[in-house]
Parts: C-alpha cells; structure tokens; sequence
C-alpha cells in the first residue's frame, strides 16, 4: 500500500485510569512545545493538526504531518496508539515536482532523462520525508507519554 500516513501502537506498564489523564496532558504540552494547531482531547484520545502552513522551521517534527491522533487505551499493560496523516505532504510535494517538470519540459522537452530526473526528485523529496519522518515520529509519541 502507499505510504500516506504513519501509524504505530507500543504498550505501556499498567497505566491507572488517573494516569491516563495525565499522560495525554503530557502528549498535549509536547503538541503544544511542536506548536501543533487545534489540539483537543476526545476522551483518551488527543487530535492535532501539523503540516506545513504553519510559521515553524522546516525541521520541525510536525511538519510532515496533516493531522494526527494518539491514544491511549488503558488495560494491563496499556496501549499507546499513533496515527499521523501524511496525504497533505504527498500533494505539496508532487505539486512541486508538478511545476518543476511544467519549467523543465518547457526548456529541455520530455526526454527520458527529464522524466527520470523528475521521478527521482519526487522519489528524494517525498520518499526521503516520509522515512525520516517513519524514525522521528515514534520517537517523539514515546517521548510525549514519558516512555
């Protein structure tokens, strides 16, 4: 299938049912310290929104993500799940390309060799996103519950 979002779950050590409500104000400060927009919190579940239009670097964490969600499910041991859409990356990112073939077939004509550079491009700049995303996104939800 086509990489359009990151999901993930990992388990947790027994949380109580008050912890529960402290983890997800933790999940909500770390959102908030990655200046996350329209953060709220559905039951045991926070949802946020990223993305690219936002005034942050291009480093930041959130950036590759539309929108996301993180739960925690309680139980013996707890379970943390993770959703993070990355279909608003996806179509910034070909839009580029988009328009960088419309220049570069208007200079150079469709060769292949402008065709396998605009596929590598796309390649580089969604596919190389998308894994760098796949290392720091865990890493960031098991940092946010104190894991």
């Amino acid at each position: 299938m086509f990489p359009m979002s990151l999901d993930g779950e990992f388990k947790l050590t027994s949380p109580e049912l008050e912890d529960i409500s402290a983890i997800l104000s933790k999940v909500e400060q770390a959102l908030r310290a990655a200046r996350a927009t329209n953060i709220s919190r559905i039951g045991n579940r926070v949802v946020f929104q990223g993305g690219i239009f936002r005034l942050v670097m291009n480093w930041n964490i959130l950036v590759p993500v539309g929108r996301g969600e993180i739960e925690i499910v309680p139980g013996k041991p707890g379970t943390v799940k993770y959703g993070f859409s990355c279909v608003q990356m996806l179509i910034l990112l070909t839009l580029m390309v988009g328009a960088m073939s419309v220049a570069l077939i208007s200079r150079e004509g469709l060769s292949a060799h402008a065709i396998i550079f605009l596929v590598i491009g796309w390649l580089w700049l969604f596919g190389m996103n998308y894994v760098i995303s796949a290392v720091r996104l865990p890493r960031f939800v098991r940092r946010a519950v104190g894991v």
